[in-house]
């Protein structure tokens, strides 16, 4: 081949696109030389740098789509933990009847009954916020690789769910006034 001068950048980021492409279609590395009329020791240095911004490119957009999640799990687990707060908040409920005697017409009278709950919170709050942070630990490698042995998982089942929330929550009084 004849010696070719000094490649510019533009040039550069052209060839290199060339070359991505032609590998991707699977053509050998003297055929790319050849069509690009250079040596093939300039392509197997392109190639370097293509597989070198390859990684990077993909450990970025890895490293990315990584934090992207863990903010919406931590967004999620906000939210769980702010849905399991309100479900522990005592509830009131007003049952309101009108009571008329019989000819009375606008003499009728309001009847008003209010009753208050306690409430021990809804477990399943709780489990969304578990789960939240089993894919954040997950995501964060904080288990070990599947099938070493060395790792232990918690699984809580609905009746532990159940104390655990009855923990961290009230007692469950319902009173009528």
């Amino acid at each position: 081949m004849k010696k070719r001068p000094k490649r510019k950048p533009i040039q550069r980021e052209q060839d290199r696109a060339t070359i991505t492409r032609m590998v991707l279609q699977g053509h050998t590395q003297q055929a790319i030389a050849n069509f690009l009329e250079l040596d093939r020791s300039v392509i197997v240095r392109e190639l370097r740098a293509i597989r070198v911004e390859w990684k990077t490119s993909s450990l970025r957009d890895f490293d990315e789509a990584r934090g992207k999640k863990l903010a919406e799990l931590e967004l999620l687990k906000t939210e769980l933990w702010a849905a399991w707060e309100l479900s522990k908040q005592q509830k009131e409920s007003t049952l309101k009847e009108r009571i008329a005697s019989v000819g009375e017409g606008a003499d009728a009278r309001l009847k008003v009954a209010t009753r208050q709950q306690s409430a021990t919170g809804d477990v399943s709050y709780l489990s969304g916020v578990v789960n939240c942070i089993k894919e954040q630990s997950k995501l964060l490698g904080l288990y070990p690789e599947e099938g070493t042995g060395t790792g232990q998982s918690i699984t809580l089942s609905d009746g532990q769910l159940g104390v655990l929330g009855q923990l961290m929550g009230e007692g469950n009084n319902v009173s009528n006034d």
